[in-house]
């Protein structure tokens, strides 16, 4: 992640940055599926909203963090074989939906790094270490989608954008069915990876509706703190209703170090912003000229295979080590004490 809002305010900027910058037809193909170039943007989280059935579905594997390159898997061979199957498809809408999919690979290859280095390590093998991690990743994205929504003089209940992507459902899932052929092509999976795609969709979308419900919200918080804090990372997915609390010093920030080299990483916020836009808008001239006809492997001089959760190819999630923590009472936005 960045959360889903964030990625839909990224992809449209992204859109328009290419129409600036003269690329209008591609543009205007976008904004001719806009559900579903949307829906792209979120799609490489869908697979973490994953529900299984233990003896049923052993053929599961963590599809999310392998297209997030959480091993160091190369995250471009989804892409180049799902650009191979649209070539001379004239599939607007699952094309439109591979360009979202790209912006989203553009923001967390720039963003990650960040939100690693300020959470810590989200794969930790101490339990209670990786839920205190993935409760501070999370927080630190659902103020993200706040900070952006509020930058633009909007609230949640203003963001339509979202309805209109779990309306799309049924394009949805055939989008999805393209990304689960690719998947098994390039990885070689047994399995129906397709069922568990549009499993997972709908848990997703279900679950978008209901993370920005303050009743749902309180709730889950309510349930959180019964069960002693169990819930606290799962809460974090929600929006915090506690607006007042928001982490002012979290985003005033010039620079950090990078979680795996320990080098700084110079910027703020709109520089990182801004370099993301940049490689997403040649992530997106890239996709446009192989479905004209160039080969798939113009997306590797852009891409090159880098991790979506650390920035860097070849590089496992598990390199992660350094870290200055925000903490999470900082960014406590929920009915109760902070953890």
């Amino acid at each position: 992640m960045p959360k889903e809002l964030t990625h839909i305010l990224f992809a449209d900027s992204v859109s328009q940055r290419l129409r600036s910058a003269g690329q209008s037809g591609l543009a205007d193909s976008l904004a001719g599926d806009r559900a579903s170039f949307h829906f792209g943007s979120m799609a490489p989280d869908t697979l973490f909203y994953q529900v299984t059935v233990p003896l049923l579905d052993r053929d599961h594997r963590p599809w999310g963090d392998v297209i997030h390159g959480g091993a160091g898997e190369d995250t471009g061979a989804p892409i180049r074989d799902m650009l191979e199957q649209l070539a001379g498809t004239g599939d607007d809408a699952k094309f439109a939906f591979v360009c979202g999919f790209l912006t989203h690979m553009a923001l967390d290859i720039v963003f990650h790094p960040w939100v690693y280095a300020v959470s810590g390590q989200y794969y930790d093998d101490d339990p209670v270490r990786r839920t205190e991690s993935q409760a501070r990743h999370r927080l630190v994205e659902s103020w993200l989608d706040l900070l952006m929504l509020r930058r633009r003089g909007m609230d949640l209940g203003d963001f339509g954008a979202m309805d209109a992507v779990r309306a799309n459902g049924p394009t949805n899932r055939a989008c999805l069915d393209l990304l689960a052929r690719s998947l098994r092509a390039v990885w070689r999976i047994d399995g129906d990876v397709g069922r568990y795609c549009r499993r997972f969709h709908d848990v997703h979308m279900t679950l978008t509706r209901l993370f920005a419900s303050e009743n749902a919200t309180a709730a889950v918080a309510a349930l959180n703190r019964l069960s002693g804090g169990r819930l606290r990372a799962f809460l974090c997915l929600f929006y915090p209703t506690r607006r007042e609390r928001h982490p002012e010093a979290l985003f005033a920030f010039d620079g950090f170090r990078h979680p795996v080299t320990g080098k700084w990483v110079a910027g703020d916020l709109d520089a990182l912003w801004n370099e993301a836009a940049a490689l997403a808008s040649d992530l997106l001239t890239a996709a446009a000229e192989i479905r004209a006809g160039a080969p798939s492997a113009r997306l590797d001089v852009v891409l090159r295979g880098r991790s979506l959760d650390v920035g860097l190819a070849n590089c496992p999630a598990s390199r992660a080590v350094h870290f200055d923590i925000f903490p999470a009472e900082r960014m406590w936005g929920y009915p109760g004490p902070p953890p």
